[in-house]
């Protein structure tokens, strides 16, 4: 097995999945990208969170995430306060506008797994994500 081809598929499906949501979003004329998707989401399962745990999920760079955040703002889909203790923690939740779309971004997100799992059996799914966890272990 050659690793280049192991990161190639990984990347490959990455780009794959961040083009389908792109393209979608661009067609339903709605201003975010699969990124900013991403953050909607993490935000809703774990609630109000320190932008520097959402770069890390997000696998990007604090003023990356922040710069997202940002553009996240100006849509009205969050909101950022500063903690009051610490002045240099940052805060980001969700606003109203985004938890009542959230099905949406949801069934956006849905709708690529199924795309991903397309040619999948329950048992080759089962193991995909097994092996998938026991990889992400691994750092």
């Amino acid at each position: 097995m050659d690793y280049k081809d192991t990161l190639s598929h990984i990347r490959h499906i990455k780009r794959g999945i961040y083009t389908h949501v792109d393209a979608k979003l661009k067609k339903l004329d709605i201003n975010l990208v699969s990124t900013q998707i991403s953050i909607i989401l993490f935000l809703y399962y774990n609630k109000k969170t320190k932008i520097t745990d959402l770069a890390e999920n997000i696998d990007t760079t604090n003023s990356t995430a922040n710069y997202m955040v940002k553009k996240l703002e100006e849509e009205g889909l969050v909101t950022k306060n500063q903690d009051s203790l610490d002045k240099r923690i940052f805060y980001v939740e969700l606003t109203k506008k985004s938890l009542d779309n959230i099905d949406f971004y949801i069934d956006i997100m849905k709708e690529n797994l199924d795309m991903m799992y397309k040619e999948f059996t329950n048992i080759e799914k089962d193991m995909f994500f097994k092996l998938l966890e026991k990889m992400s272990k691994n750092f």
